[in-house]
């Protein structure tokens, strides 16, 4: 007959209270990586369906600060931009741009 092998001594109370103390930080980091990632997936989403054009490659009269987007795709970027209250990108609807050439 073999002896068991020694239990393990039981956590000091300091230290497991520290444990305790340490799960609840991370529980707490983890939810609110949660929320951020939650408000950027809309903004992914409508990059992603973004069409975007720039107007340089097809020598169209326009000077190389100009690119073109879909004013859809843009609106709806802006949407999901402001829904994010800790970044409030744009308190108003774009405005066309308007030229005189």
């Amino acid at each position: 007959m073999s002896n068991p092998a020694p239990a393990e001594p039981a956590p000091e109370a300091a230290e497991l209270a520290a444990l305790r103390a340490e799960c609840a930080l991370l529980r707490r980091t983890n939810a609110r990586l949660r929320r951020e990632l939650d408000d950027a997936l809309p903004v992914l989403a409508a990059l992603r369906q973004a069409r975007i054009w720039d107007f340089v490659p097809y020598d169209v009269q326009l000077d190389a600060d100009w690119l073109a987007i879909d004013r859809d795709d843009v609106e709806r970027l802006m949407r999901a931009l402001a829904a994010n209250d800790h970044w409030r990108p744009w308190g108003r609807t774009l405005e066309r741009r308007l030229e005189s050439r």
